[in-house]
């Protein structure tokens, strides 16, 4: 199959008057090496394009279980960078502690009350970042999210099963809230 795209490739490109290389070392079609690469490179290119689209299409049915969807994830996401990280700490969280993991698979919500115990996050902030916590959970959960968990720039999930679960401090080292003064 491989061997036919490269054919096909180098058909279609025959038909433009490119300048020849005639000097270029061929392969066993006859095609010259830069050619064969740039076809292997754009083969890749396109098999990518197309995991990360089956992918996407996997998460929003994922969504949709939970009620939410790629739109609403669009305008649920924090602008701030420091809100985001915290979030994403919560997300964590919520992945690395099972009995709360539990709860969100069967009720399909996030359980507030104890998700603040356990990060401190005030439960006002929680339930703003919902969709954002939910979404982050699911991808950091399930390992066939690869691309979407590079793509949010989280840590990898060994990364989010170890470390302390206090949240008292953002990432930044600050304390939350108010004027830094």
């Amino acid at each position: 199959m491989i061997k036919n795209r490269l054919i096909d490739y180098y058909r279609k490109e025959s038909r433009h008057n490119h300048l020849s290389l005639e000097g270029l070392p061929g392969n066993e079609e006859g095609l010259p090496q830069w050619e064969a690469a740039t076809a292997w490179r754009q083969y890749h290119e396109e098999e990518l394009a197309r995991e990360r689209a089956e992918e996407m299409l996997r998460f929003d049915q994922v969504l949709h279980t939970f009620n939410l969807s790629l739109q609403l994830l669009e305008r649920a996401c924090p602008r701030h960078r420091d809100t985001r990280e915290m979030l994403v700490q919560a997300a964590c969280v919520l992945a690395r502690e099972q009995d709360l993991l539990a709860y969100v698979k069967r009720y399909k919500q996030l359980p507030l009350q104890e998700l603040s115990r356990a990060t401190r996050l005030s439960r006002k902030v929680l339930k703003r970042g919902r969709a954002y916590i939910l979404a982050l959970t699911l991808i950091l959960t399930h390992s066939e999210f690869t691309h979407l968990r590079s793509l949010f720039s989280l840590p990898p999930p060994a990364a989010c099963s170890a470390g302390p679960t206090d949240m008292s401090k953002t990432p930044a080292g600050s304390s939350r809230g108010g004027d830094p003064r």
